[in-house]
């Protein structure tokens, strides 16, 4: 980044009509894709209770977080509020170093992972069934 260069955007939040609860934000480049230095550029959030449902990194417009920072995306359950799904992307693919799981659902009642994909580069390695997935 150039010295004295400032990023600039636009921000839109969405309000459910009945509760006027805040259930979405997106931020993008002014004019380009979307995008977000520090913070998920895309969340939407439950309309009654506000906990998040689904929340994604992107850097000029692809899926990505560095996997030391956390995943990229992550999907809550509405009906539990409990974690659902998880993935790591980089720079628009799948991608998880040391033999870690990519791609992490959870079950959403019991939180007990219930299937992992294996992604390295953007390449499947391996898929592990862990059991019965019950997510609504």
């Amino acid at each position: 980044m150039k010295e004295g260069y400032v990023d600039r955007f636009t921000v839109r939040t969405v309000r459910d009509k009945k509760t006027k609860n805040i259930i979405g934000e997106y931020w993008n480049l002014e004019g380009g894709p979307p995008h977000r230095t520090f913070g998920p550029a895309y969340s939407e959030y439950h309309p009654v209770t506000g906990k998040p449902l689904k929340e994604a990194y992107y850097t000029m417009g692809a899926v990505h977080r560095p996997e030391n920072e956390g995943p990229s995306t992550r999907i809550w359950s509405p009906e539990t509020g409990k974690l659902i799904y998880e993935a790591y992307c980089e720079y628009g693919s799948f991608h998880r170093s040391g033999g870690k799981p990519a791609i992490i659902y959870y079950d959403a009642y019991t939180s007990e992972i219930t299937k992992t994909e294996h992604y390295f580069l953007g390449q499947l390695e391996k898929e592990i069934d862990h059991g019965p997935n019950i997510t609504p």
